[in-house]
């Protein structure tokens, strides 16, 4: 039921409509707009019978003139005007720079609700609506000369669309006169803004910009790129001739071989035992420290869905034909696997897949990928954010060389050309930079001396976590040593995400040893080159979207994710209209023991460990959210090509996982269709994920994030040393027992006691992505497994958090009972949870009653006030119970409304409209079997508890005539309480006078309608 009371002042989540204002005369600001022909324009809607024209067609006594720029002032726009518009000379100009930035923003993803024009420019405006009639060029010098506008028709058009909702009217000129008029008629409305060009917003992408600050969806991928100059540059030709002293004795270095572009380019050679070669390419894979036979497991060695995405990819290179991802699956031993190689074939070329991606090659061209792109663009909305700060800390013990650690890192990011990239602006588009240096990047703080040397550690590391990034300035990696005692240091390095990824540990784990020891001893480290750069991939995935060469992963996500629901998981705090990212950690251990016992079923289904803690969290979203069409974003390592592995960079990608629950299955039918859904997405994963939210063209919320609120993260840290195998976005870390790479002793944890976040590298402290995050860290060496929930403070509290992982153990445990495989997933998702995995919200709904102040912490308490009413007659308590719940739902705008009770919670759904006879009987029957142990919910009924109240409605002791509301004095106003109150009464009557007709249209006789008489 959609109530009419929702508070005006509280934005609402849904993406306003844009309408484009060409105001006479007035030029757009920024680099001359540079666009090709434009054949087949989709035509904007008309402003409710109003025509362009009508703008500017009369004068009254608010019009006004708005003066032709100089000519001086006019940038040239390589934009042609169509023929239908000779204009000539400065209005020729300023069409054209109107037409541009039109365009510019249409290339960008933006469609029009309206185009609002005048003077010359309304004939623009018709031939942008569609109209091909030629305009006689007498029509338009007069038109340019006159440019009247009507004040009073534009605030007409301007209402007129606003009552379909909220819109963003953009002037591209700073000082258009349309954008001027509206700005000041409509300033005093919530749902209308405009949006002004300016030179210090790089014209139309600044634009761009704001309508992305304010919801409005947009490809980046198709804004057209300016073209390049090049510039020839005073200088001396020089010959290649060594200049290098030679020592005595010493002899000639050779020339560097040249690095090979990519392995793809060599024609696959068989190889005459499959079964050797397999068993050699699972152990480089994997990196196994032992012998890998003909009779082993694939899944017992280590193996996985990431793991088998790159052995697919080598079949593919040496053997020419290319298996399924369910292949390796269902020929699980290295035999059986080497069998189907030897019987392989190479595909015809008219049947070659639409995997065989081209090779990589070297290039000097410097672009971002998709994902640097991205993680740019919202820096420069949010410059201060900390959310793809990645953070890595650990406890060095034994002596080091401080300043062979600083050039160790020096040399790292010579090598590694990513960590000394910037990403600037340039001439209004994204564009790399690289550094000759790192910079001003170590530092160094000895606290050795200090009486709380950890507590001082603490807040420096804390403190550089969250320090924010320049994109365009500041190095992108940071390194802080802090010295607490002569053999023992605090190693922090914090990169920025867009140039690293969670594979960089285990290649810092790799190098930096050999870098180290080749800084002490003064030489140059052995270290294989490069075969090719992080540049070289950026150029090639942009070349793989421009192609085409992905539509058909394209295709696949759409039909995938159409129409996928939003997660409905009860909250402890009503959605906020714009996600701040606001996080916290709950972490917890899964037992050895259940670990082991997951294995098997893995083992036993032919499914990784991932499978089945992915099923047991879509077992746990289910039975908390009621939904059975589930949505689960995990990461990919992005790394599908052997020639990846070794880059530093960020290479990332993220798919969305759609399950569905509902029908007659099994434990065991789940896990096979688990397993499919993964090699689904992980056979097209290289499609980037904007790409997908753009093309399902979903209308933005800003209080979610796109396509799925939740993500799973799995870390494989195994004793073989395969990282990061599927989900990468929490880092691998070098501590925990590892060997220190700096010289003798170990790593180890630093501060877990009060730093929790320090034994899960990778995620900045005090930030949630998303609304719930499950992070898995498999070390498989027999012991626990170390996972946390990382959840938005801004719904869920660290009691409800901590709840989350109650219930997902026990639902794990009940997944690994060797009776469960025939269990039907409804017997499953319905199962009574126990009392330690009810947290506060388990069948709480947050409702967002309007209230006088926005909620404080319910910790402290809440002051209690009351208001009471004396009924004519004693209704009973299901009325007054359905009435309450009438009226929670009419002030909240929810459907589902959840009330705490003395005995337990009560849980209504009034989305089907019930007639008030009808919710009679669900009140009622929810009174006499409350669901779920008694709660902290914060609206209750029958039951005060002063606390944690927010509204509580009960009867006196001993006067069933009386009904007593008592508020939160923190939260409502006596008054606002007593309204409610007298809402609830009236309400109360039209249910019991009318009990046959909807709620709804109860509700609006009974509130609405007294509200326009009061």
């Amino acid at each position: 039921m959609r109530g009419a009371a929702v508070d005006p002042d509280c934005p609402q989540p849904v993406a306003p409509r844009v309408a484009l204002l060409l105001s006479p005369g007035a030029l757009p600001v920024g680099p001359a707009e540079r666009v090709a022909e434009r054949p087949g324009r989709p035509s904007a809607a008309p402003v409710a019978g109003i025509q362009p024209s009508d703008m500017s067609s009369e004068t009254s006594s608010d019009d006004e003139r708005a003066g032709l720029p100089r000519t001086s002032d006019v940038p040239a726009f390589d934009v042609p005007l169509p023929e239908q518009l000779p204009a000539t000379g400065v209005i020729a100009d300023v069409l054209a720079g109107q037409l541009a930035v039109h365009d510019r923003l249409r290339a960008g993803g933006i469609r029009y609700a309206a185009i609002l024009s005048g003077g010359a420019s309304k004939y623009l405006a018709r031939f942008l609506l569609g109209s091909r009639e030629p305009v006689d060029a007498a029509d338009l010098a007069a038109a340019a000369a006159t440019p009247a506008v009507n004040r009073s028709r534009l605030l007409a058009a301007a209402e007129s669309l606003l009552r379909d909702g909220a819109v963003v009217f953009v002037d591209p000129s700073p000082d258009g006169i349309l954008g001027r008029f509206l700005a000041e008629d409509l300033a005093s409305r919530d749902d209308a803004e405009v949006l002004f060009g300016s030179a210090a917003s790089a014209g139309s992408l600044g634009i761009l910009g704001g309508l992305y600050e304010r919801g409005v969806d947009l490809d980046w991928a198709q804004v057209p790129a300016g073209d390049g100059w090049r510039v020839r540059l005073p200088g001396h030709p020089l010959h290649g001739t060594r200049c290098w002293v030679e020592l005595p004795g010493s002899t000639q270095p050779a020339e560097l071989a040249p690095a090979t572009a990519s392995s793809e380019s060599r024609e696959p050679g068989v190889p005459s035992d499959a079964t050797d070669w397999l068993c050699a390419v699972l152990r480089e894979l994997l990196h196994a420290e032992t012998e890998i036979g003909p009779d082993d497991d694939y899944f017992d060695v280590g193996g996985n869905s990431i793991i088998a995405v790159q052995l697919v990819e080598r079949v593919e290179e040496t053997f020419g034909f290319r298996p399924k991802l369910l292949d390796v699956y269902e020929r699980p031993t290295v035999a059986d696997f080497a069998e189907l190689l030897r019987a392989g074939s190479r595909p015809a070329a008219d049947e070659a897949s639409p995997h065989g991606l081209p090779p990589i090659t070297r290039t000097d061209e410097l672009v971002m990928s998709p994902g640097q792109e991205r993680m740019w663009f919202h820096h420069q909305l949010v410059p201060d954010t900390t959310l793809y700060n990645y953070p890595v800390v650990n406890v060095l013990r034994g002596p080091i060389d401080v300043d062979a650690v600083k050039g160790t890192f020096e040399d790292f990011a010579e090598r590694h050309e990513p960590l000394r990239y910037n990403l600037v602006e340039a001439d209004g588009m994204p564009a790399v930079r690289v550094r000759p240096a790192l910079g001003e990047f170590f530092r160094v703080v000895d606290v050795s001396g200090e009486s709380d040397r950890v507590g001082i550690a603490r807040e420096l590391i804390a403190r550089a976590a969250v320090r924010p990034f320049d994109l365009a300035r500041d190095p992108l990696v940071r390194v802080l040593v802090v010295t607490l005692a002569p053999d023992t240091h605090v190693l922090q390095v914090v990169c920025h995400h867009c140039v690293t990824d969670g594979q960089t540990p285990g290649i810092l784990a790799r190098e930096i040893p050999v870098l180290y020891a080749a800084r002490q001893e003064g030489r140059t480290a052995e270290l294989e080159p490069l075969a090719i750069r992080y540049r070289d991939y950026a150029r090639w995935h942009r070349g793989l979207l421009d192609s085409g060469a992905l539509d058909h992963e394209l295709d696949y996500w759409v039909h995938t994710l159409r129409d996928a629901p939003k997660l409905r998981l009860p909250t402890d705090f009503p959605r906020p209209p714009r996600k701040t990212f606001a996080g916290e950690l709950a972490p917890f251990t899964v037992p050895a023991t259940l670990l082991a016992a997951a294995r098997t079923v893995a083992k036993r289904e032919s499914v990784s460990l991932f499978v089945v803690l992915l099923a047991a969290f879509y077992l746990l979203l289910a039975r908390r959210s009621g939904q059975r069409d589930l949505v689960i974003g995990t990461p990919t390592t992005g790394r599908t090509r052997r020639e990846l592995d070794g880059l530093i960079g960020f290479f990332n990608s993220t798919v969305a996982l759609r399950a569905n629950l509902s029908g007659p299955a099994t434990l065991g039918d789940l896990l096979e269709r688990v397993r499919a859904i993964v090699l689904g997405a992980l056979e097209n994963q290289e499609i980037p994920f904007e790409r997908v939210v753009h093309a399902l063209d979903d209308q933005r919320d800003l209080s979610r994030t796109p396509v799925f609120d939740v993500l799973y993260v799995h870390q494989d840290l195994t004793s073989t040393g395969a990282a990061n195998r599927l989900g990468t976005g929490a880092a691998n870390r070098l501590g925990g027992g590892a060997a220190n790479p700096f010289g003798g002793g170990e790593t180890e944890f630093f501060d877990l006691e009060h730093s929790i976040h320090n034994a899960f590298g990778g995620l900045p402290p005090g930030t949630a992505k998303f609304d719930l995050s499950l992070i898995t860290y498999d070390r498989s060496d027999g012991h626990d497994m170390l996972a946390c929930f990382e959840y938005s403070t801004e719904l869920f509290t660290q009691r409800t958090a901590a709840g989350f992982a109650a219930a997902y153990l026990e639902i794990l445990t009940e997944v690994v009972v060797a009776s469960a495989r025939d269990r039907s997933i409804e017997e499953l998702v319905v199962a009574t949870p126990s009392p330690a995995s009810t947290g506060a919200s388990e069948y709480a709904v947050a409702l967002d009653i309007p209230m006088d102040r926005p909620r404080g912490s319910a910790a402290a308490g809440y002051s209690p006030g009351a208001v009471r009413e004396r009924l004519d007659t004693v209704p009973g308590d299901a009325d007054v119970f359905a009435a309450w719940v009438a009226l929670l739902s009419w002030y909240s705008g929810s459907d589902e409304v959840t009330v705490g009770l003395p005995t337990g919670v009560a849980r209504l759904d009034l989305a089907d409209e019930p007639a008030g006879a009808e919710l009679r009987e669900r009140a009622a029957a929810a009174l006499a079997a409350p669901v779920g142990p008694v709660g902290a919910e914060a609206i209750r009924f029958g039951d005060f508890r002063p606390e944690i109240t927010e509204l509580a409605l009960h009867r006196p002791e001993g006067d069933r005539a009386v009904l007593e509301l008592a508020y939160a004095t923190e939260l409502f106003d006596e008054s606002t309480a007593r309204q409610m109150l007298t809402d609830l009464i009236r309400l109360l009557r039209g249910l019991l006078e009318t009990p046959e007709d909807p709620v709804p249209d109860i509700a609006v006789r009974s509130i609405a309608e007294a509200e326009v008489t009061r």
